[in-house]
């Protein structure tokens, strides 16, 4: 596995929580800052497939401290409701304030947050597995205790809180841009299948059955003419209208598909 080394690890606070003091605030910055003591290495802990605001599909890793006898800890941060990565940093977003990283080699996209259920009991997201010469996304979905889902129980694969993780294979080489269903029974994201087209899919999120909702017959290398439909750019994109979920086409065209139900 090939390991991510620090040059160094810059912890800054952007904002703060309400009610404390920019003291509070400066303290706990260098107490984060104070994690790159020597001995240690951030290496990736497992690659997860869940695209930052925008939808490009780039790979994503989470991290772990690698220690001198080869055990590992998980990088721990604050309570997860959102990341964005942007430049060669990444910035984890509780709704209250910022907790930015910067000079982690390669950090681009480092992790990427769990999307919540619309209950806010449960958290899905996505890991990429290796098989054979490529890659299965597995959607992996948790019970929630309120903002209990921390990067450093995913990165080692453990559940928030103590919950249990189901972890779905869905069949698809890769799949991103998630979004829940209204339902919570469901979750909807920007997939594609060996060799296969990019399009939107609906995995249950009980069962972890993938379905295709566009561009399912279409193949890598094959004239698509106008069967082709693009996918939404993002799952901030995707509205729901009932049993069906809509977005924005080619030439800004809505595109329909029925999500629950039959097709």
């Amino acid at each position: 596995m090939r390991s991510l080394f620090v040059s160094a690890l810059l912890v800054g606070l952007v904002g703060c929580t309400p009610g404390r003091s920019g003291g509070e605030v400066g303290a706990e910055a260098q107490a984060l800052e104070g994690a790159r003591s020597s001995g240690r290495r951030l290496v990736k802990a497992e690659q997860v497939w869940a695209p930052p605001p925008g939808g490009d599909g780039a790979p994503l890793h989470a991290l772990a401290w690698e220690h001198g006898d080869g055990t590992r800890t998980p990088v721990e941060l604050p309570p997860v409701v959102d990341a964005v990565a942007f430049g060669d940093a990444i910035a984890w977003v509780d709704g209250e304030r910022v907790l930015r990283l910067d000079e982690v080699v390669l950090a681009r996209g480092v992790f990427a947050a769990p999307r919540r259920s619309p209950d806010g009991a449960r958290a899905a997201w996505v890991v990429a597995r290796e098989e054979g010469p490529r890659l299965e996304a597995e959607l992996w979905v948790a019970e929630l205790d309120g903002l209990a889902a921390v990067a450093g129980a995913l990165a080692a694969g453990e559940a928030p809180r103590g919950g249990e993780i189901a972890r779905f294979p869905t069949g698809l080489q890769s799949l991103g841009a998630l979004r829940w269903a209204p339902d919570g029974r469901s979750v909807l994201g920007v997939g594609a299948q060996p060799s296969g087209v990019a399009g939107l899919w609906r995995i249950d999120a009980e069962g972890g059955e993938a379905r295709c909702l566009s561009n399912c017959d279409l193949r890598v290398g094959e004239d698509w003419g106008d069967r082709y439909v693009r996918p939404p750019g993002s799952a901030s994109a995707l509205r729901f209208e009932g049993d069906e979920v809509v977005w924005d086409g080619a030439d800004a065209r809505p595109v329909r598909r029925r999500w629950r139900g039959a097709p």
